[in-house]
């Protein structure tokens, strides 16, 4: 059989609401030029993308057993296996492209597409966690 790491996908999919609540934070209090909120919602974006791609990573290792050459790559694992639409698809594949510019390209962040990224968390991410219940529930043979 093989190895899920089920205990830290858990823990991972219980942190999503907690990065749903932040930016949905900030996007009610947010207000051009302030630095703080600037570097609230870069966090969150920031912790959003790695929390799908962790989650993604131990799903592939654990289930898929492929190897994925980029963030998008796992992202595309994902929808190719039926862990999610291609509409999330697409979603999840934009929320991942802004790692380099938040990790790399942070003088010059659009703030405007990561908040119109982070508008979508509260609808995008918690199915994504739903998906991802479904689809480890399934593969161990289990109702969801």
């Amino acid at each position: 059989m093989l190895y899920v790491n089920l205990q830290q996908i858990e823990a991972l999919l219980q942190f999503i609401p907690r990065v749903t609540e932040l930016a949905g934070n900030v996007l009610n209090t947010w207000s051009e030029g302030d630095v703080v909120l600037q570097a609230a919602i870069e966090r969150a974006v920031h912790l959003a993308l790695e929390t799908v791609t962790d989650i993604g990573s131990l799903l592939i290792d654990g289930f898929i057993l492929r190897d994925a050459g980029s963030y998008e790559d796992i992202i595309r694992i994902l929808q190719e296996e039926g862990v999610v639409e291609q509409e999330q698809a697409d979603y999840l594949i934009r929320l991942v492209r802004l790692r380099k510019p938040l990790v790399q390209g942070y003088l010059t962040v659009d703030h405007k597409e990561l908040l119109d990224v982070a508008q979508g968390f509260r609808n995008e991410l918690l199915i994504f966690s739903r998906n991802v219940r479904i689809f480890i529930a399934r593969e161990l043979g289990e109702t969801p």
